[in-house]
């Protein structure tokens, strides 16, 4: 899937869909959510490395607002969409602000959401 784009925006804009419509299948069958929207994830996870999400995050804020962060105080203060919460890969790891003003790592947050985001911002990518 990831060798058909040309940058990294546009394959974050092809996950974000695929997310997307895989969630949108049990509502459109009528089936339990669990199956249609784990497995996604998982295979994120298995083909996306941390080099790919470290330029996900160094995308301009214009970019990432399309792939749904959403602005908290500023242009450069953005809350992280939980759809890439869900598909980091398990070696990735940041640190990362809590609206709070609390640092911790990516792996510690507690996934409270404000606008389909985490209540956290990115600082750096341990």
């Amino acid at each position: 899937m990831a060798k058909i784009f040309q940058n990294t925006f546009e394959r974050a804009i092809v996950l974000m869909a695929y997310i997307a419509n895989q969630a949108a299948y049990p509502t459109a069958y009528n089936q339990d959510a669990n199956s249609w929207v784990k497995e996604p994830f998982k295979k994120i996870k298995e083909q996306y490395d941390v080099n790919f999400w470290k330029e996900v995050f160094d995308l301009d804020s214009h970019s990432k607002l399309l792939l749904g962060f959403r602005m908290w105080t500023d242009e450069n203060d953005l809350l992280i969409p939980i759809w890439i919460i869900e598909s980091l890969p398990d070696d990735f790891d940041a640190t990362v602000e809590s609206i709070s003003g609390k640092r911790c790592s990516i792996k510690e947050i507690d996934k409270d959401t404000r606008a389909g985001c985490v209540a956290y911002t990115m600082i750096k990518i341990n």
